[in-house]
C-alpha cells in the first residue's frame, strides 16, 4: 500500500449555527515529497494542531473580520507544531521542530517558510506545550487579566 497524505478541507461556509461533520471534507491525497519542493520552502510533518476559537469566524466567510475565512475546497489552516522533513531554505533544516500559524491540516504539506519559528531541540519543553500554556491561547488569557 503506498503511503497516503490525510487532509482536512472546508465544503461550505458555515454562517449561523455549529459546524457539523458535514461541512467538512477529509480525504486521501498523495503525499508531497522533497522534489517538489520550490526557493525557500519547507516540507512538514504535521505532529499537533491547535483548535481555537477564533477558528469559527473563519468558518463563516466574513469579510469583515481580523483574520481570513477559510476558503472551500482547501485545507484548513491553523496553529501547529511539526517536524520539517525537508527544506530549500537556509534557515530551517531536516529536523527541525517548528510551530506557527501556517499549518495546513493535512498529514504533511509544503509551505514558504513565513510563519514558522523554530522550537529550541533543548529546552526540555514538550513541543505540544507551544500551542498551549506556551502559545496564542495562553497568551491571550494571561493579557485579558493584566
Amino acid at each position: 500500500m503506498s503511503p497516503s497524505n490525510t487532509r482536512v478541507s472546508l465544503v461550505k461556509h458555515v454562517v449561523s449555527g455549529a459546524p457539523t461533520l458535514a461541512d467538512f471534507k477529509v480525504e486521501s491525497t498523495s503525499v508531497p515529497n522533497k522534489a517538489s519542493l520550490q526557493d525557500d520552502q519547507i516540507l512538514v510533518r504535521t505532529l499537533y494542531l491547535s483548535v481555537d476559537p477564533y477558528m469559527r469566524g473563519r468558518l463563516s466567510g466574513a469579510q469583515d473580520s481580523y483574520v481570513e475565512s477559510f476558503v472551500p475546497g482547501k485545507p484548513l489552516i491553523g496553529l501547529g507544531v511539526g517536524v520539517i522533513e525537508a527544506s530549500t531554505s537556509a534557515n530551517y533544516k531536516e529536523g527541525d521542530v517548528v510551530t506557527g500559524d501556517q499549518f495546513q491540516w493535512e498529514t504533511k504539506f509544503i509551505s514558504s517558510t513565513k510563519g514558522f519559528t523554530k522550537i529550541p531541540a533543548s529546552s526540555g519543553i514538550s513541543p505540544a506545550n507551544y500551542l498551549g500554556i506556551l502559545g496564542m491561547p495562553s497568551f491571550t488569557a494571561y493579557v485579558g487579566v493584566v
